[in-house]
């Protein structure tokens, strides 16, 4: 989890490549996001505190962070997968804290690289 941050702070998408995946955003669509969030200043401001973590089955943990971005606290849910014997963070299925609910996270889910 510090390792994303970490890459998204550094503007080091190779890094970030690594670290997570996410179904729904072509790579180039990643890598300017990641060039926007910088151009804009959409960065944490401190590293992230990691409140919580529960297994959900063997290869799958439910990761709940907080940061602080231009200025407010978020809480966000990201689900940890693992993905050829490496965690990995799934964004697509990342969520805002108050839309637990919205959580929908399948046994079955293989990422694509």
């Amino acid at each position: 989890m510090y390792g994303f941050f970490e890459a998204i702070q550094k503007n080091d998408y190779d890094t970030l490549k690594k670290v997570s995946v996410d179904k729904r955003m072509s790579e180039d669509i990643r890598r300017n996001t990641l060039k926007m969030q910088h151009e804009d200043g959409l960065l944490p401001e401190k590293p992230p505190i990691i409140l919580s973590s529960e297994m959900s089955g063997k290869d799958k943990v439910i990761v709940k962070v907080s940061y602080i971005l231009a200025g407010e606290e978020k809480i966000m849910i990201y689900p940890v997968v693992l993905v050829n014997n490496e965690w990995v963070i799934d964004l697509a299925d990342a969520v805002p804290e108050g839309a637990v609910g919205a959580l929908v996270l399948s046994d079955n889910y293989t990422p694509q690289n």
